[in-house]
């Protein structure tokens, strides 16, 4: 999913479960939710403080240690192999 559609939809849900008058427990009972009530309260408190903005992911994206291994296993699998 990507992050404009991951937005799109937490703000759809809040808005949904705001506008339903039930109390947050019910909806949550009632109705297929795409995340948790407590993010649901998280994502509550950072539309608060940040709006839509304090939505996106900043974290960092990198290769973790485990892909690099498995990677420099890879390629020096296929050396060994033009080398022999």
């Amino acid at each position: 999913m990507l992050e404009e559609e991951r937005i799109s939809e937490i703000l759809n849900t809040i808005q949904n479960i705001k506008e339903s008058k039930l109390p947050v427990t019910t909806y949550f009972e009632q109705n297929s939710v795409p995340f948790t009530r407590k993010q649901y309260y998280r994502y509550c408190r950072i539309l608060k403080k940040s709006s839509e903005d304090g939505l996106y992911d900043k974290r960092v994206h990198t290769v973790a240690a485990a892909d690099l291994a498995d990677l420099t296993r890879a390629l020096a699998d296929l050396l060994a192999g033009w080398c022999s």
